[in-house]
């Protein structure tokens, strides 16, 4: 039994009571309605389009206004290029060093090592000079600072060149995902918000108030259409105390 009927059931007991009392021709008052649905504003930019009138009947799905994206595009393809930055920095790793990479490093390697070797050199050079006294104690304390300097950069491109003999580690590559899988979620979430600056009718119905006109930028939360779900309507009555 629809809620009209059920409604128009009550109102026939109700008179069929009032009809027993002392009040035979007391009248029942109330209003006829539908679901009222309001649409609001996702986000406060200016309405772009109003594709619908007051009064107008629309489908499911249907578009009825639509706020400029403009903002929202852009912050969509800045996250576009971080997913593209994001993809390419896990496909290097999964496809590990090149050849030509470990060749380098380990060059970097040899150059590093034949300049530790003239640095000592030069430090049992200037070491012996100043044994002669033929140069100051404070040239000595600078060539061993080379000669140190010399020595950390050697192990640092050693430690570079196993790295990439190595290969890519399983850690390198969990996390490469997990920063692939945050920002391709960002984006889902971005576009979500774009489709969302159109407004579409969520069932069939009329649309009954449009409150905003085309170039205003309505707020946060601001109802931008009115619709009333189309369907059985239902009554509202109020009975009588007595």
């Amino acid at each position: 039994m629809t809620r009209l009927r059920a409604v128009l059931a009550l109102m026939a007991a109700s008179g069929f009571l009032a009809g027993c009392g002392d009040s035979p021709d007391q009248p029942l008052l109330g209003t006829l309605e539908r679901d009222r649905l309001e649409l609001t504003a996702e986000a406060s930019e200016p309405i772009l389009g109003i594709d619908v009138h007051e009064g107008d009947a629309v489908k499911a799905g249907a578009a009825l206004v639509r706020l400029d994206p403009a903002a929202a595009q852009a912050r969509m393809a800045g996250v576009q290029a971080r997913v593209l930055e994001a993809r390419r920095r896990l496909a290097e790793l999964v496809q590990g060093p090149r050849r030509e990479q470990i060749l380098a490093a380990r060059a970097t390697v040899e150059g590093a090592s034949a300049r530790v070797l003239a640095e000592s050199r030069e430090l049992d050079r200037v070491q012996s000079l100043v044994q002669s006294k033929m140069v100051s104690a404070s040239a000595l304390d600078r060539q061993r600072a080379a000669r140190d300097s010399a020595e950390a950069d050697k192990r640092r491109a050693e430690a570079e060149w196993q790295l990439l003999v190595r290969g890519t580690r399983v850690e390198q590559l969990d996390q490469a995902r997990a920063a692939l899988d945050a920002v391709l979620a960002e984006q889902a979430s971005l576009q979500l918000a774009v489709d969302r600056l159109t407004l579409r009718a969520p069932v069939d119905g009329t649309v009954d108030a449009l409150p905003y006109e085309q170039g205003e930028r309505p707020p946060v939360g601001a109802p931008l259409v009115v619709l009333l779900a189309s369907g059985q309507p239902y009554a509202r009555v109020y009975l009588p105390e007595p």
